[in-house]
């Protein structure tokens, strides 16, 4: 292959063109063709210009490697030195181009200043709920059994024993067989075992009665009213007939909870927290009506749990809408801070009276 053709090739071949059969033919060429790897090593000299120089070119510059093409694809003489000369001049253009342009300069754009939309926490304090369902039964933790029974909506049934009793040890054992866990089903039953000071329930009672022969006694607890104490309990005839006559003297009562009712509400009150991490107003707001919705039929301190935890929220929540409204009324940019907070916020009070309230200073 004759120097002129590698000549017209070497464009080509620089840019990774050619086929491989016609590239090993070039390649040959210029490993025993001193000059033409002279005129190579200065043709790749100027197609790396476009490497080296700002990338950021604009449409109308002539890119080195378009010039470099028109330099070589012309019919070259014999002469080498020649075809230099025509490289080095068309370098020499090319760096003229690439440094004489000068990007339009104007006024640094400036970014937009960006809103702090943050939300403000609420917290709320959840009481501390019961574990979990009770089991039919006797319990010995009179707290845990007051609490259970707050919750569920059951009457408290408690019975105290002296441990100076003769009979008490006998009465413990039939309270905790079939016949006794079965007589309770209704109740939270618990056992209180005392030895000094009477409990606060017998108290008041003369003392023949509350000493009479030194058997258990029997309260039941309803609706926060202790009621009159049986004293002389001493067997499961005389717990069947109490629990009788307690029955028959009480007023239409409202319903207790059953077990998938009181871990529905557990789960509402349990799940604040995490609802007033992620701000989910409007859900948190709907799962506390489902709650108090139960107060025409249900007696459970959930329902008084719900509504005041719902006192708090919405007086917090009606706060903060206050002052999105007061700050979109004074203009400016505490305006455009409370715009961009109250937008967000309305997205997580829904369809809610706030949210409704909210978004009309919004859309306005």
């Amino acid at each position: 292959m004759s120097c002129d053709r590698i000549a017209d090739k070497l464009a080509d071949y620089i840019t990774g063109r050619l086929e491989l059969e016609e590239r090993e033919r070039v390649t040959a060429h210029l490993d025993g063709c001193h000059a033409c790897r002279l005129f190579r090593d200065q043709a790749v000299a100027l197609y790396s210009i476009d490497y080296d120089v700002d990338q950021a070119v604009p449409p109308t510059r002539v890119s080195a490697a378009s010039l470099l093409c028109d330099v070589v694809r012309e019919r070259k003489p014999t002469s080498h030195w020649y075809a230099t000369a025509r490289v080095v001049t068309a370098l020499a253009a090319v760096i003229v181009l690439c440094f004489s342009w000068v990007p339009k300069t104007g006024p640094t754009p400036v970014a937009p200043e960006v809103v702090n939309a943050t939300l403000q926490p609420i917290s709320l304090e959840v009481p501390q709920l019961p574990a979990e369902y009770p089991e039919n039964g006797w319990l010995d933790d009179p707290e845990q059994a007051a609490r259970l029974a707050a919750y569920t909506g059951k009457p408290l049934l408690t019975a105290y024993s002296w441990t100076v009793c003769p009979r008490c040890k006998a009465m413990a054992t039939r309270f905790t067989s079939a016949r006794g866990v079965a007589l309770v089903r209704d109740f939270i039953a618990v056992r209180v075992v005392f030895s000094g000071e009477l409990p606060e329930a017998l108290r008041g009672y003369p003392m023949r009665m509350r000493w009479q022969f030194m058997m258990p006694a029997i309260v039941i607890t309803d609706t926060d009213k202790p009621g009159p104490a049986r004293f002389a309990v001493g067997s499961l005839d005389d717990v069947s007939r109490y629990i009788g006559t307690w029955r028959k003297t009480r007023k239409q009562p409202l319903l207790a909870l059953d077990r998938s009712q009181f871990e529905a509400c557990r789960k509402v009150l349990s799940a604040i927290p995490a609802q007033l991490q992620t701000f989910a107003y409007a859900e948190l707001l709907a799962s506390l009506d489902s709650v108090i919705e139960l107060r025409d039929r249900y007696r459970t301190r959930f329902i008084s749990d719900a509504t005041a935890l719902k006192q708090t929220l919405t007086r917090e929540l009606d706060a903060q809408v206050t002052a999105i409204e007061q700050g979109i009324s004074r203009g400016g940019d505490q305006a455009t801070k409370e715009l961009a907070v109250g937008r967000r916020l309305r997205a997580k009070l829904g369809d809610t009276e706030l949210g409704r309230r909210l978004a009309a200073v919004i859309d306005d």
